[in-house]
């Protein structure tokens, strides 16, 4: 049987285990951190997967997506929420997020 190399755990990172984020700058920098970690374990563990490298970067750009309807308003208009619906369909709201991830 093949046997797949062991994820990283976020040991530097789990000092916070058990707790919440306090705000959505908190979480964005830590999904760069994990974003970040995962880059070095890809470097040092992971044989520098392509697929981890882009696990890793897809990380760094959620954290830096966390913050964007803050900064943004209208990112949260083509959203929405529980009482107000978006101004994107379900379908569009999916390819606006991916395309904001791409970024």
């Amino acid at each position: 049987m093949r046997e797949h190399p062991k994820i990283c755990t976020a040991s530097t990172l789990s000092q916070v285990e058990g707790q919440s984020f306090r705000d959505l700058h908190e979480l964005a920098e830590i999904l760069e951190a994990l974003g970040q970690h995962l880059h070095t374990k890809n470097r040092i563990a992971l044989g520098e997967s392509g697929y981890y490298w882009h696990l890793a970067e897809t990380l760094r750009k959620l954290g830096r997506l966390a913050t964007l309807p803050t900064e943004f308003p209208t990112v949260e208009e083509d959203f929405g929420h529980t009482y107000l619906p978006g101004t994107l369909a379900h379908d569009e709201q999916t390819r606006r997020f991916l395309s904001l991830l791409g970024r």
